[in-house]
């Protein structure tokens, strides 16, 4: 009896597991797609490139520590939103 039960623990362990993979899979594919397709995106609309998101904003473009700042915050908010990056940019450097 006692045997049946570990058993069925594995089991039961074992197909919990399979679920679990199955969903990280399936969130990994979906990144990977969302990766791709923003790629395409900005590599196809010259619009949404981040040196064309700096000069629509007014920042001239300058290889140093705060050129990266402004492309990593760039990007964060291009996906949230474009608005959202002109008034954070208003904001701290107006």
């Amino acid at each position: 009896m006692y045997k049946l039960l570990y058993q069925s623990a594995i089991i039961s362990n074992h197909f919990a597991g399979l679920n679990v993979s199955l969903s990280a899979l399936k969130n990994s594919h979906l990144e990977q797609l969302n990766s791709k397709f923003f790629a395409l995106l900005s590599t196809r609309f010259s619009i949404l490139k981040i040196d064309y998101l700096l000069m629509r904003i007014g920042i001239i473009s300058t290889f140093s520590l705060n050129n990266l700042f402004c492309e990593l915050v760039l990007f964060i908010v291009f996906v949230s939103g474009f608005f959202l990056c002109e008034l954070f940019f208003k904001l701290t450097y107006f």
